[in-house]
């Protein structure tokens, strides 16, 4: 505040000097003068506080009194020169007192004036909207930024009420608002202003109950938030393009992990497919294996190309979900074979090897319904380690195995056409598998497949071929096993009939025709002193 000014205190010194002025120049009779001042200044400290403008009033009323009264008596009563000195004494005392009570009182009153305006002068120049609104929603004043931002004239404004303005609001409704801030002392909403051209403007009202004089009203400050509207539609806008864009670098990842394997990244150490670079490898231990289409060559010599291309998906698509199911992840593809990968329990390449020859079994039940030829596949499996990474150039990249292990189980693959087997596994794996029993096994023998220098024992098994195969050959494994060892022990011509006892049982025993084949050359070669006791195979 700035206080009273230069101009109004000296007014008010000026009219205070000239009171006591008077006081010289009259006798006053100092009992009357005495008794009115005293019941002036009591009457001054007790109006002080309770009505202004009546205290006001009282002052000015007991100043003429006590002036008419000096007056009166001075007229009347001429007094001796002692004392006549005396009573303008008192009276200039008396007379000063209530002229500087009545000057403070007067500054006091300018000040709140000052005040007041200011008050007003700040409402009517604020930025913000500011509505004065009844109990009955009407409005009773809007200061200059009201009135510009929603194009109405004050006069207008007045004409108004809540549900003109606000397109959610009724009488009933507003009353209901009442409440709330009557009850919480302020409410805090969004809202639409109807500007007057039509227009909803967006605003925040921040409603205060106010109680002037025993009236009640809503002193509601409102807020044109258009802007911001704006800046949280393009907000939210971008978040929904970030969104867009997040859904859309999963679906790529998602994508890419058709082309490159999630399990396949998580053996590298990441997560996301952009991590990888030309290099990245790591090294583990997995069982490893390789399904084919027998002799699919013929097969899709009667098929169009389009109809090898459907096909080829139809088989896939029913033997990677089981690939999937125990564990593994196919690694790639190649045309009609697929190798897969188990990194944690090896067992379960064997189970998987079972299901899927079951799942080709019920497939070929489907195929001949519609008079199609059947398909056999083959499968291989071994256990060892091997070294994972992202081959090829700075150009174009490939997630690629390498290792012995690897070639072992495709050459095991590429057996089971010699043996007529459906599947084929190392020892290795044999010896990681707590109980074997299960799979319903027979021992092949031992080989060196093509590409490698170590030899290896492989095993069949029978399970997931067929209830009528797995009783032959079944039947005819003591016998097997028998002939295998007198093979083993150079005795070619016992093994050589034992061999020939399974194919009696079981003429279908490709295996057992290997052997007497062998035991055949072996004799005709007398090789017995020369024989290493290893299958050396230098075909695929």
């Amino acid at each position: 505040m700035k206080g009273l000014s230069p101009n109004k205190e000296m007014k008010n010194k000026l009219i205070a000097s000239g009171i006591v002025f008077l006081v010289f120049v009259v006798d006053v009779n100092t009992s009357l003068g005495i008794a009115v001042a005293v019941l002036y200044i009591l009457a001054l400290f007790w109006l002080v506080r309770v009505k202004e403008n009546l205290l006001y009033i009282l002052s000015v009323f007991a100043i003429i009194c006590t002036l008419l009264t000096i007056f009166v008596v001075w007229l009347n009563y001429p007094s001796p020169s002692e004392k006549a000195y005396i009573n303008r004494g008192i009276s200039i005392l008396l007379i000063w007192m209530s002229a500087v009570l009545l000057y403070r009182f007067s500054s006091y009153r300018e000040a709140k004036d000052e005040q007041i305006h200011f008050t007003q002068f700040t409402i009517e120049k604020s930025t913000d909207m500011i509505l004065w609104i009844t109990i009955d929603g009407r409005f009773i004043h809007a200061n200059e930024a009201a009135c510009k931002t929603m194009g109405y004239s004050l006069e207008e404004f007045l004409e108004l009420t809540v549900p003109d303005t606000d397109p959610i609001h009724t009488f009933d409704s507003y009353k209901q608002a009442w409440l709330q801030i009557k009850t919480n002392g302020a409410r805090l909403v969004e809202r639409e202003f109807i500007h007057k051209s039509g227009k909803r403007i967006p605003v925040e009202i921040k409603s205060n109950y106010v109680n002037y004089s025993g009236t009640e009203y809503n002193c509601a400050f409102f807020r044109d938030i258009t802007n911001r509207k704006r800046l949280e539609k393009e907000k939210k806008e971008n978040q929904e393009k970030l969104l867009k864009a997040h859904l859309n670098l999963v679906e790529i990842n998602k994508a890419y992990s058709r082309f490159v394997p999630h399990d396949f990244l998580n053996l590298l150490g990441y997560d996301n497919i952009l991590d990888l670079k030309l290099g990245d490898s790591a090294q583990a231990k997995m069982s490893i294996l390789f399904a084919d289409i027998r002799d699919y060559s013929s097969l899709s010599e009667q098929m169009t190309p389009q109809e090898n291309f459907e096909f080829i998906n139809a088989y896939l698509g029913r033997i990677g979900p089981v690939i999937k199911e125990n564990g593994g992840f196919i690694n790639q593809y190649y045309g009609d074979g697929v190798m897969a990968l188990f990194v944690e329990n090896h067992e379960n390449a064997l189970k998987a090897a079972v299901q899927i020859q079951q799942v080709i079994c019920k497939y070929n039940i489907k195929r001949r319904k519609v008079n199609r030829t059947t398909i056999e596949i083959g499968i291989g499996i071994h256990l060892g380690e091997l070294m994972l990474g992202v081959i090829g150039d700075y150009e174009r990249n490939d997630s690629g195995v390498i290792s012995n292990a690897v070639n072992m189980a495709s050459r095991f693959e590429g057996l089971t056409k010699l043996f007529g087997t459906s599947t084929i596994f190392s020892e290795q794996l044999k010896e990681d598998i707590p109980n074997i029993t299960p799979y319903n096994t027979r021992h092949l023998g031992k080989f060196q497949v093509k590409g490698s220098t170590k030899p290896v024992n492989i095993f069949q098994t029978f399970e997931g071929t067929g209830n009528e195969k797995i009783y032959r050959e079944a039947s005819t494994l003591q016998l097997f096993a028998t002939g295998l060892k007198y093979y083993y022990d150079l005795q070619f011509k016992k093994a050589k009939s034992c061999f020939e006892k399974v194919l009696i049982h079981n003429p279908s025993d490709m295996a057992a025709d290997y052997y007497v084949h062998q035991s055949k050359e072996h004799l005709a070669a007398n090789s017995e002193a020369d024989w290493q006791g290893v299958e050396v195979m230098i075909t695929k």
